[in-house]
């Protein structure tokens, strides 16, 4: 909201804009900000979907099982979650 003041007291202007709404979030599950995506889709019942590195390898570990439907690639290899995430 604005608020804009003059002499003699204070409007106040509220602006609201139409926002879509977001229905999935496909992530790799790495640390950072794909972490804070998923965490974000899981508070506000958003689906998450998404490709992870074979036994959900990631550089702290394994991906929390907390990140239920994200799926295990054949392999470790990063770049295979990553094409199949695009």
């Amino acid at each position: 909201s604005l608020c804009f003041e003059f002499r003699h007291g204070k409007i106040k202007l509220s602006v609201t804009r139409k926002v879509n709404k977001l229905n999935k979030i496909i992530s790799g599950g790495q640390t950072g900000a794909d972490r804070a995506a998923l965490d974000f889709a899981l508070e506000n019942d958003i689906e998450i979907s998404g490709f992870v590195p074979k036994n959900r390898l990631a550089e702290d570990g394994r991906i929390p099982e907390k990140y239920k439907n994200l799926i295990e690639t054949e392999t470790k290899n990063a770049s295979e979650r990553t094409g199949l995430n695009v």
